[in-house]
């Protein structure tokens, strides 16, 4: 089936579900109005009842619809007509034996005691009218059956959408004359033989060369068509127990009304799942057709492509129905019914499981493998049925809805994907990946955003359902289509971007040869100035060095108002013409982190700092791919709107967070422009001792090769950071190494000497981590001052940054404890005159599976500025680099003989007056910031057409 073929069926059998919802929503209240509970509860039980004549078809029609398929693609119409009407003889016999039941059920029923309706004085007729007008259906929805079979949905949704308007005016009509229950079933009965009749009318008409004639059937072909439609008919068995017992259950140990109230709250599941055929009714002869001429490879690609559309419409429908479940219901059907959002709350969790994996029977039906489904189908209908009257008596409807939701979890979410996976050799775990991971992010992203907006419109009203579902419906569609984007989902045809690029994003006329214009860099980056913290210096240098070159830059950044770290003197550097927007991170990471900082309480009240604690660990765990998820929404909208105006030749992203790598990506596949990615630390590939969890550790790695496979080059600020990506970088994607360094702006030259002659200050910027452990520093420091080695009166350590941790490890009354000046964060203009000032400036970095790989950003500036240095480091890249001049001393950071020696030398040759002398910055030039930025533009001229 073409791609248009399969759109419109399935858009018809969607316009055929909301406009039965439509008509559900506005009948059930009236049939409840006119007739009241009891007695629409008595109809409900009726119809429960006759609905097992269902079981009576046997499979006739699905294994019609299987042949007539196969026949009507061979183009062998004579066998396509001996199916049809070898299985229209059996369903005629089939609508007789229906009459016949129902009037032994009209004769029997009433007399039966518990019975529900037994009292009621139109029993007996309402069965006969209700199962007369189920017999008439048996030989329509056969033909219904050829349209199905002849791709024909359109069609027959046609019909169903005219025959049920008309069914419900005349119900209407009825009622409003004074009819009741027996006046309904009349009007059942009639409009359903008319119908029958309009579509054989069009099967006869539509469908060339079919004919219906009792001659034209063979005995020979009854055989075929059991063989087959004996499975379909135990799972039809299993899924009556399934889904209509449950009223027959309740009838017999609760009242009648006790029925309208389950009914009302299982309806929207049942629209559900109505709602999701639409789609999988479409994939069985797809899934049919590709088992005979596709192979295994392409029945797996179908498998995880329908697998991820049901599971990200059932996770949107079910996403509502939790939020505005029980408001619909007072909206709906008034008062009175607050135990049906109950049931549907406990039902919920189920459908959507196994609503999501709707596809796994296609699958099974499609390739004629549906022996096991429904075995498992009826054993699931049996457990339901018997749970359910078990758990009535404790827990009353509740247990009803436990006994449902139960057994269909087990079955349809750990059974049944697990045997479909191994039919088609198709790993679970990745089915679980790719199938069903692609409602995480929308589902969790959505839910999260609604509880909180819950608690801004907490109305009732219809206007305020309608506001908070379509400000949710907004949020959940957007995440979705940033998650198929990025997962390059087949969803979204490549063929469709062009079109949306050129009306929206016209390229610039960029020049080539000697007179080529820039290239225009649209450079993201979470971190950017007046922000502080980690990566900022490396953007902010960057774009600094580039718009000086002249090269037109646009930039997108996190919002700067209300953060923890600030740095207006990086801010004062960038050029006042960069074009910026910034946009605000609603993730709530940050927020709690900024919260236990800032507020009182946090600090003060151990309860409350443990209560915000838990909430940020939560939400660190939940969030993909970093604690940062949230601003992936609001950067993507702003990132676009700049792309827009600014129509960038090039995209570039730094990391970390990595979020902002989604972003770039995203804008990158929608725009067609190359996507550059910089890493300065390691992602997934670390040498790093950082450990990810929750959903970051199982999704990042699939996540970072997709990024890798889509990018048109990759830069890193350590050498590692190339090494680890090689398994996973392909070949062909060009690379460069753009270390961190020094702005010489920051440093103008000085003349050398040792400080401050009254004070030995030993000075460290930066931050103390798990690698980056200063205890054995400071127990060399506290032996030596309590030795006297060195005078604790001309001692003194200046420590800025993130360092309060390690602090706590020190003695409050020891010798160095009142030796150190702490400053905590300093904008970086203050930190590079401390570093000028000293002494001695420190730089520690820590054990990495015993050796050194990473060169902290601040060791450059530590060289730059010309002092002495003591480098506590193991062998490794910052040893290497240091080795290159005398002015820097190194020890182990675990090797306290060492350290106290560097100290003792560097102490002495002080006091006695010695010159110490520091790296030259003329060794060094290398690491200019302004000649790596001149790197940089080489390297993506080269990427740029």
């Amino acid at each position: 089936m073409k791609r248009k073929a399969f759109l419109k069926n399935v858009a018809s059998n969607w316009v055929h579900l909301v406009w039965g919802v439509f008509l559900g929503l506005v009948m059930t209240p009236l049939f409840i109005k006119f007739l009241g509970k009891g007695n629409y509860g008595i109809w409900l039980l009726i119809h429960s009842l006759v609905g097992y004549y269902g079981l009576l078809d046997l499979g006739v029609r699905s294994a019609v619809v299987r042949y007539v398929s196969r026949d009507l693609a061979l183009k062998d119409i004579r066998m396509a007509n001996e199916t049809l009407n070898t299985a229209f003889a059996l369903y005629t016999g089939t609508g007789i034996a229906a009459l016949v039941i129902s009037a032994l059920l009209a004769l029997i029923l009433p007399n039966v005691e518990g019975f529900a309706a037994a009292k009621h004085p139109d029993t007996p007729m309402l069965i006969i009218l209700v199962g007369a007008s189920l017999a008439v259906s048996f030989p329509g929805r056969l033909l219904e059956g050829v349209l199905s079979a002849a791709e024909r949905f359109d069609l027959s949704n046609i019909l169903g959408i005219t025959f049920a308007t008309i069914r419900n005016l005349f119900f209407l009509i009825a009622l409003l004359s004074g009819g009741g229950l027996v006046a309904m079933a009349w009007v059942l009965l009639v409009v359903t033989g008319v119908e029958k009749i309009c579509v054989a009318g069009v099967v006869l008409r539509k469908v060339p060369g079919i004919r219906i004639s009792f001659r034209m059937a063979r005995r020979h072909r009854i055989r075929e068509i059991f063989n087959y439609g004996i499975h379909t008919f135990l799972a039809q068995a299993g899924d009556r127990l399934r889904l209509y017992t449950d009223s027959i259950v309740i009838a017999s140990f609760m009242p009648p009304q006790a029925i309208t109230i389950f009914n009302i709250g299982n309806r929207p599941l049942q629209y559900l799942s109505r709602l999701v055929l639409g789609v999988t009714r479409v994939l069985t002869p797809a899934f049919s057709r590709t088992d005979t001429i596709g192979g295994k490879a392409k029945l797996q690609r179908l498998l995880i492509l329908g697998t991820r559309g049901t599971t990200l419409l059932s996770a949107w429908t079910c996403l509502l129905l939790a939020i505005s479940g029980n408001r619909l219901f007072r909206l709906w059907v008034g008062e009175g019914f607050e135990e049906s959002g109950f049931v549907l709350l406990l039902l919920l969790p189920a459908y959507l499981f196994s609503s999501s994996q709707t596809p796994i029977a296609s699958i099974l039906y499609g390739t004629s493998r549906h022996k096991f489904l429904s075995r498992l189908t009826l054993v699931e209908g049996v457990v339901n049925l018997g749970l359910s009257l078990w758990w009535v008596q404790t827990w009353g409807l509740y247990g009803v809805a436990l006994g449902t939701a139960v057994p269909m979890l087990i079955v349809r979410f750990f059974i049944l994907p697990v045997y479909a996976c191994r039919l088609i050799d198709l790993p679970f775990a990745h089915y679980l990946r790719r199938g069903l991971g692609v409602g995480i992010l929308p589902l969790t992203g959505a839910g999260i955003f609604s509880l909180f907006l819950m608690k801004w419109i907490p109305g009732g009203d219809l206007l305020s359902v309608l506001a908070l579902d379509g400000i949710v419906s907004f949020v959940f569609i957007s995440l979705t289509f940033i998650t198929l984007l990025a997962t390059g989902d087949e969803m979204l045809p490549d063929r469709m971007k062009p079109r949306f690029l050129d009306r929206w994003l016209p390229r610039g006329t960029r020049s080539s040869g000697k007179d080529a214009s820039p290239p225009r860099i649209l450079f993201i980056a979470y971190r950017f100035p007046p922000q502080g913290g980690g990566g900022v210096q490396r953007s902010a240098k960057t774009v600094k060095y580039w718009m000086r070159q002249g090269i037109p830059i646009a930039l997108l950044s996190a919002a700067s108002k209300g953060v923890s770290l600030e740095d207006s003197s990086l801010l004062e550097e960038i050029p006042k013409d960069l074009m910026r927007e910034e946009a605000p991170d609603p993730s709530l990471w940050p927020h709690i982190r900024r919260l236990r900082q800032q507020w009182k309480p946090a600090r003060k009240i151990p309860f409350i700092n443990r209560i915000l604690v838990g909430i940020q660990w939560l939400s660190h765990f939940l969030s993909f791919p970093d604690s940062y998820a949230g601003w992936g929404l609001t950067g993507f909208w702003r990132g676009w709107s700049l792309c827009r105006r600014f129509r960038p030749d090039l995209i570039l992203v730094t990391g970390p967070p990595w979020t902002p790598l989604i972003v770039g990506w995203l804008l990158s596949t929608i725009s067609g422009r190359p996507l550059v990615i910089d890493y300065r630390d390691p992602w997934t590939k670390t040498y790093l001792p950082r450990t990810p969890k929750g959903l970051s550790r199982w999704m990042n790695p699939t996540l970072e090769r997709k990024l890798l496979s889509h990018a048109s080059g990759v830069v890193a600020a350590h050498r590692a950071v190339l090494r680890q990506l090689d398994p996973i970088l392909p070949k062909s994607i060009p690379r460069l190494w753009v270390p961190n360094g020094y702005d010489c702006d920051d440093f103008p030259a000085i003349t050398a000497s040792n400080g401050d002659s009254s004070q030995f200050t030993l000075t460290y910027t930066g931050g103390f981590f798990s690698w980056r452990n200063p205890r054995t520093l400071f127990t060399v420091l506290e032996d030596l001052l309590k030795e006297g080695k060195i005078d604790p009166a001309r001692f003194r350590l200046c420590l800025a940054g993130s360092v309060e941790p390690a602090l706590s490890h020190l003695s409050p009354g020891g010798y160095l404890a009142g030796r150190i000046d702490a400053k905590g964060y300093l904008p970086h203009r203050v930190s590079v005159g401390l570093l000028r000032k000293s002494t001695v400036n420190l730089v520690l970095e820590g054990e990495l599976g015993g050796v050194n790989h990473h060169t902290p950003g601040k060791f450059y500036e530590v060289l730059a500025a010309e002092r002495p240095v003591l480098l506590l480091c193991p062998p490794g890249t910052t040893t290497h680099l240091a080795g290159r001049s005398d002015g820097c001393h190194i020890a182990h950071p675990d090797d306290a003989v060492a350290i106290r020696n560097c100290l003792l030398n560097l102490y002495n040759d002080w006091i006695r007056g010695d010159l110490l002398r520091g790296p030259r910055r003329e060794d060094f030039r290398f690491y200019d910031r302004e000649h790596q930025a001149r790197r940089w533009i080489r390297f993506l001229g080269t990427i740029l057409p």
